[in-house]
């Protein structure tokens, strides 16, 4: 079963990541801000301010080579918002998403407000654009290309519009969306949200990621060949 999960795991990447192009396990982190990199920061900032949301910031494909920087990062979660998030434009390979996001404390009540943060790989596997995992502490965390800051709204909900993430390549983990989630200024732990349509997710691993607070989904997939799913989670704010 595992081998044959395996194999279907790696004809899928195959057929996402072109047979020409080249494997990178590590890109480097970002070094000093460039003066275009200066210039851009500026631009986002302004553009925020002046009533630009920050799903129409993430997604402007103007404002992708600074994704990876702390001083974009900190300005996209400084403007987080109730709602929907959108972390990957219609010029993003991949099938979209809509995950519909729902956090409530043990008793069942909704959180709202809490500051979500969500980030993940691309189609092909990779966290960079230019490998698949950034050289840094924490360099995934804290410099994934596709990642996002919003809000929970009354009902603790946030809908996460994206593309469906891959599985690292060379390794047998399954594909996942990272979420962090911080409720009146403190970080509360929160699993990941996994696919139960995953050739990864062995039995084993499933087993494992239910012991680890993950929450697997069940993808809808829709008419024009989009999927939805939805995430509840219990958390315990501290």
């Amino acid at each position: 079963m595992r081998t044959a999960c395996l194999l279907a795991a790696i004809l899928v990447l195959a057929a996402v990541v072109p047979a020409d192009e080249p494997f990178v396990q590590w890109a480097g982190p970002p070094g000093p801000a460039s003066a275009e990199d200066t210039r851009l920061l500026l631009e986002a900032r302004a553009a925020l301010e002046r009533g630009r949301s920050v799903s129409e910031v993430l997604v402007d494909p103007a404002f992708m080579p600074i994704h990876p920087r702390t001083e974009f990062r900190k300005l996209i979660e400084t403007h987080a918002a109730p709602g929907t998030l959108t972390i990957a434009g219609p010029q993003e390979p991949g099938t979209r998403l809509s995950l519909e996001l729902v956090f409530l404390d043990e008793g069942g009540k909704p959180i709202p407000d809490a500051v979500v943060y969500a980030y993940h790989t691309s189609a092909k596997g990779w966290y960079a654009a230019e490998g698949a995992h950034v050289r840094a502490n924490s360099g995934d965390i804290n410099h994934a290309r596709l990642f996002g800051y919003g809000k929970t709204d009354a009902q603790g909900k946030l809908v996460l519009r994206t593309i469906r993430p891959s599985g690292y390549p060379h390794s047998e983990l399954p594909a996942h969306v990272h979420l962090g989630l911080t409720v009146q200024g403190r970080g509360v732990p929160v699993g990941e949200v996994r696919f139960d349509d995953d050739p990864r997710l062995t039995p084993e691993l499933r087993e494992q990621s239910l012991q680890e607070g993950d929450v697997i989904v069940r993808p809808e997939v829709l008419p024009d060949g989009s999927q939805r799913c939805r995430a509840e989670f219990r958390v315990r704010p501290r």
